[in-house]
């Protein structure tokens, strides 16, 4: 059996450069790993989460979204496809914004229609 950290590092890199789902991770994982659970897929998502080696956010319908990229960026969500892309914005648009000292995480988010 593999252990935890493995499929951890390999949660990661399926993340790389992808908005996935936890399923869409499963199922990638699965692949390779038949034997693994979904329970084993959510467990390893909630502790990288936690260990902010990953990023989880809303997508359309509220689903749970996954990345990899952890750095500061925004999301364009398009809300009749799902299509989610990543935009890099820079520290100075958010700098006028009052944002409490204690904020470990920020996360914007822009929805087309």
């Amino acid at each position: 059996m593999v252990k935890t950290p493995q499929y951890q590092n390999q949660i990661i890199k399926i993340c790389t450069n992808s908005h996935l789902t936890a399923n869409q991770i499963y199922n990638k994982l699965q692949k390779k790993h038949p034997q693994i659970g979904i329970a084993t897929v959510y467990r390893n998502l909630k502790r990288l989460v936690k260990k902010w080696k990953i990023k989880k956010f809303k997508g359309i319908h509220k689903k749970a979204i996954y990345e990899a990229d952890i750095g500061l960026h925004a999301h364009i969500i398009n809300n009749k496809t799902g299509q989610i892309k990543d935009i890099d914005i820079s520290k100075d648009i958010i700098k006028n914004i009052d944002i409490p000292k204690d904020t470990k995480k920020i996360d914007i988010r822009l929805y087309v229609d």
